[in-house]
């Protein structure tokens, strides 16, 4: 009989086993789940996609992969435990009917798995509505449940044929498992093979980095687990030898141990070449740590830049043309910063190939390129493509610069390649025509300058800070307007999320907050010259928001229909969005640190949440604000007082890179967000209360543009000392 006659048989007979069909059923029940309490994609935002596609498919996959793995331990041991297998060997190759058994599985696995997108199809349907996104479902099970159970299976037959014994087999099958349920790998996506990492899932823009590393991480632990069941024929027992007899005489079928090592050699090049995450240290560095020249020895009048993004691929082409005049009568060494997963393909010099070096120095999100510029005046081009990478430190978030067909997000030396000493720079971008670019900083113009015949559009950005492009978001944007007595505001959002919006009254929403804080701290410099900007960005690009000038930038997360349609009592309030909006009046950040910020965590962050809870407090009602705010500081507060590293920090060198970094994070964001807070609702109740404590941060509001707001400043205007305000 032929290999084909074989496994139409064991085909066959699997899909008459009873055994089958329970693990069949119960692989179909698996993804329910992921509806009542498995909720791995859900944890940071909680979107339709994620709660209806993502969660039930990665139930499913966790649960189908190991009940298959069962399955093929019980099916491969079958003629051992039955006492069949020395009349088996004599009738048909032991090579050849493990490999149909195997096969066989696979098939019957890749019809469950069909099976289980067909079922909750209708279902899906009907929860995400509007929303519905078909690939992301095809994706989610197809791409992500189908290949993990493939791989547990071979995995499982793979070590039975090593070990032929079920006990130890599903021993170690287990301690793969917990491995990659474990805290040690579960911010690496490429170690975690039964549970993929999806970290969030976005509605309205995309989904492209979580596909791309769902798939590349599916595929690689497809070639590992591959090539050790390859491997792993050799091993299986006949002519009544041991392990070591029967792999020898085994690999005698070269192709076997062959192929194996040429899948290993494939899996192990993605693992070590894998474009995604850069090889930036895990704790985020300052940029001084890769620092411009300080007397340069070169001037740059201008810089034309023309980028391309493909939004398919998620990578980018673009060209930088430089005119330089180099002061020097030799050539010089110049540093420029680019994007850690950009390339130089080419530089030239009046049309001359010249040096360059790429230091691959990896530090956050950028590293260095030494140019070689020749004296006199150059026209220096440069010509750069590939894939913007995640920094190391947001591995297990996936968050970072991203072009996709919904959404594109380009970041400080996301664009080209950067120098500090740029006189005037003006960029031409090419993106498809129903993205709208918006910049963060509201005196760089987006000027539509062309309609091109392949369905897209180039637009123009000319800064005034040389060549310095701040951050630009670009989607499917419509503008909504929001007026009060003393500001306006535009709230920029998906044109997909505009009824939702509507339907909740984000700009009554938005307006409450602008006339909550004029009213209690003043109004801003930026009232009477223009509008405030609101720019939603999809969570790719960020997780929370940020605010600069004049300009606030929330991620999706933050206008999640259910947290504006829920009440008080159900526990829900628009926190990130009314704190990235009061960030304008306390500091953006820069007003409000001061030299102390390390160890006290004082910055614009502290009276920001503060606010943020007053707020709350007046919207919500005394309880609520208690319970989600005061309560929730104190806790974290609690929290890091017990916390061994806080109260020796010495000891954090000991411990491994990446896990000082979480700790030295976890501290710095609970002494900002939780401690310092704490402190100011501790002054409030000292210096007599609310109001009085209005009238105090109403007069730093007042002097925070012209003078740095310090601590001890604040310590001063409330008439206390920093002993008053230490926490119990």
């Amino acid at each position: 009989m032929s290999f084909l006659s074989y496994l139409r048989v064991e085909t066959g007979r699997i899909f008459r086993s009873r055994i089958f069909w329970l693990a069949a059923v119960l692989t179909l029940c698996a993804p329910i789940a992921g509806y009542l309490f498995y909720f791995p994609a859900t944890l940071n935002h909680e979107s339709s996609i994620g709660l209806w596609i993502a969660n039930p498919a990665l139930a499913g996959t966790f649960g189908g992969t190991v009940l298959f793995a069962l399955l093929t331990l019980y099916e491969l041991d079958r003629v051992y435990r039955k006492e069949m297998a020395s009349l088996t060997d004599t009738i048909v190759s032991t090579l050849m009917l493990s490999s149909s058994r195997t096969l066989s599985l696979l098939l019957a696995a890749a019809a469950a798995v069909v099976c289980a997108a067909v079922l909750y199809l209708p279902y899906t349907l009907y929860r995400t509505g509007a929303l519905w996104d078909g690939g992301y479902y095809l994706f989610a099970y197809l791409g992500l449940m189908l290949p993990t159970v493939w791989s547990g299976i071979l995995l499982a037959a793979a070590l039975y044929q090593f070990t032929r014994r079920v006990e130890l087999s599903a021993v170690l099958l287990t301690a793969l498992v917990l491995l990659s349920m474990s805290q040690y790998v579960s911010d690496q996506f490429l170690l975690r093979w039964i549970n993929p990492l999806v970290p969030w899932c976005s509605d309205y823009f995309g989904n492209l980095r979580v596909i791309q590393t769902g798939l590349y991480s599916r595929l690689l632990w497809l070639l590992l687990s591959a090539s050790l069941w390859l491997l792993s024929l050799p091993a299986i027992r006949k002519y009544g030898y041991g392990l070591g007899r029967s792999f020898l005489k085994g690999c005698r079928k070269i192709y076997l141990p062959f192929t194996a090592f040429v899948l290993i050699g494939c899996g192990f090049g993605m693992y070590l070449c894998q474009p995604f995450i850069n090889h930036s240290q895990m704790e985020y560095a300052s940029f001084s740590s890769h620092p411009m020249s300080t007397e340069p020895k070169l001037t740059i009048d201008e810089v034309e830049i023309t980028c391309k993004p493909n939004v398919m691929t998620g990578t980018q082409q673009g060209t930088a043309t430089y005119k330089i005049f180099n002061l020097e009568k030799e050539d010089v060494v110049e540093t420029f910063i680019m994007n850690c997963g950009y390339t130089i393909d080419k530089v030239t010099a009046n049309g001359e190939t010249i040096p360059y070096t790429d230091l691959n120095n990896d530090l956050n999100f950028e590293k260095q390129i030494e140019v070689t510029i020749p004296p006199g005046y150059v026209t220096l081009v440069m010509e750069y493509s590939g894939m913007p990478q995640v920094w190391n430190g947001l591995r297990g978030s996936l968050t970072g610069t991203v072009f996709s067909p919904e959404f594109i997000s380009l970041e400080m030396c996301d664009f080209y390649p950067y120098h500090s000493f740029i006189e005037h720079g003006k960029l031409e971008l090419t993106l498809p025509e129903k993205l709208i670019p918006i910049s963060n900083w509201v005196d760089i113009e987006v000027n539509l300058i062309s309609e091109n015949t392949d369905g897209t559009r180039t637009w123009e950005l000319e800064p005034p800070r040389g060549g310095y492009f701040g951050n630009l978001y670009a989607a499917e944007y419509i503008a909504l307007e929001t007026e009060t007595e003393n500001i306006s505001a535009v709230f920029y959002c998906p044109k997909k999320q505009q009824a939702a919006m509507e339907e909740v009254n984000i700009q009554q929403i938005l307006a409450d907050v602008l006339e909550y804080c004029s009213a209690h701290y003043g109004t801003p410099p930026f009232a009477e010259e223009g509008k405030l900007r609101l720019i939603e960005a999809g969570i790719p690009a960020m997780m929370g928001g940020y605010a600069v000038d004049q300009t606030s930038i929330m991620s999706e997360n933050t206008f999640y229909e259910k947290i504006y349609t829920a009440s008080a009592e159900t526990a829900n309030s628009p926190e990130i969005m009314i704190h990235e909006i009061v960030h304008q009046w306390w500091g953006l950040g820069k007003n409000l640190y001061d030299d102390n910020t390390a160890s006290n965590g004082w910055s614009s962050e502290g009276l920001t949440t503060y606010t943020t809870y007053r707020i709350i407090k007046e919207k919500y009602g005394e309880e609520y604000a208690k319970e989600h705010c005061v309560d929730v500081w104190q806790s974290q507060a609690d929290y890091l007082k017990n916390n061994f590293y806080f109260r020796y920090p010495e000891y954090l060198d000991r411990l491994p890179e990446q896990y000082a970094a979480r700790v030295r994070g976890s501290v710095d964001s609970i002494m900002m967000y939780s401690v310092v807070p704490l402190k100011i609702l501790k002054a409030e109740k000292l210096v007599g209360g609310e109001e009085k404590m209005d009238e105090i941060l109403k007069g730093l509001f007042t002097n925070q543009n012209l003078n740095p707001i310090t601590y001890a400043d604040f310590l001063d205007a409330c008439g206390l000392t920093e002993e008053a305000l230490e926490l119990d």
